[in-house]
């Protein structure tokens, strides 16, 4: 019940499994998942996570998967890369060390970072593509005469 300037209003629980209400956001299972269920007017739609992420029930959204291990996360599973234990001290992703960076094969708009250990999937976004020369994500103005 919410009380405001004279008004009432009570939220009435939907019963429609999964939608406990008309509208929410919801966990697939209580198992690690890369998709949630989104309800809207009580029907459910199943989301995809962006890609890399799991969802997290916790704070309705969508997480690192290091961030889950609690319910079972695997991020190398989810972002399918292994962090090296080290890396050449005279490669690129040296220069980035403790979080080294990796191209993702065939994917030039994402890199993966290792945090503490464990692979994130990063978008270079805006228009952006990820050099594995320099191992950083390069604007237009930068890759038009590269690419």
């Amino acid at each position: 019940m919410c009380e405001s300037s004279g008004l009432s209003i009570s939220v009435i629980p939907f019963n429609n499994p999964p939608c406990e209400f008309k509208y929410g956001i919801y966990a697939e299972s209580s198992a690690c998942s890369t998709n949630y269920i989104k309800c809207e007017e009580g029907y459910p739609y199943l989301q995809p996570c962006e890609p890399g992420l799991a969802y997290d029930d916790r704070v309705h959204k969508c997480n690192w998967p290091d961030e889950l291990k609690d319910i079972g996360c695997n991020s190398e599973a989810i972002v399918g890369f292994k962090c090296p234990d080290s890396v050449d001290p005279h490669s690129v992703a040296a220069k980035f060390w403790p979080y080294p960076r990796f191209p993702v094969p065939g994917d030039r708009e994402r890199l993966i970072t290792c945090v503490d250990g464990h692979p994130r999937l990063i978008s270079c976004g805006d228009g952006k593509l990820f050099d594995e020369a320099s191992l950083t994500c390069l604007g237009p103005e930068d890759y038009t005469d590269k690419y």
